[in-house]
């Protein structure tokens, strides 16, 4: 079995496993994703973080090895849709990465005031547009 193969099963395991979810299978399986994706592709990675990005059941140290990733392609699942991501890391990578990053926070269901106010203040006019549709953005007033 490939590695890329495994890393998608294993995603696929753990999200759908329906025991609990204690902090120390989130640790062993944040170690497990962090040795798949030093042995795999992006395009595996994309993969995964597609299969994840709606789960509560990965730490944020996960869902960041993801969100952060060099290739917007596999951050971007996880960056519109992670909910175990907090307001710091989304505004941190808002602040570190391109406009595609930003427009794929922008993105998200829910924006806190302060996310949508950075997103604001660094973002460019994909990002601008995004955030004015966005239903769940929440604004200072």
């Amino acid at each position: 079995m490939s590695s890329a193969l495994l890393g998608v099963q294993l995603a696929d395991m753990f999200v759908h496993n329906t025991g609990t979810s204690s902090s120390e299978s989130k640790s062993d399986f944040d170690h497990i994703i962090k040795t798949v994706i030093q042995r795999t592709t992006p395009k595996s990675h994309r993969q995964m973080s597609e299969r994840l990005a709606f789960s509560d059941r990965i730490s944020e140290e996960t869902a960041l090895r993801f969100a952060e990733h060099e290739d917007i392609a596999v951050a971007d699942p996880m960056l519109r849709q992670s909910p175990v991501l907090s307001d710091e890391a989304l505004i941190r990578i808002a602040r570190e990465k391109d406009e595609y990053y930003r427009a794929a926070i922008a993105g998200r269901m829910k924006l806190s005031h302060v996310v949508t106010e950075e997103l604001v203040t660094f973002g460019c006019d994909p990002t601008l547009e995004t955030v004015s549709r966005n239903e769940g953005a929440l604004w200072n007033h």
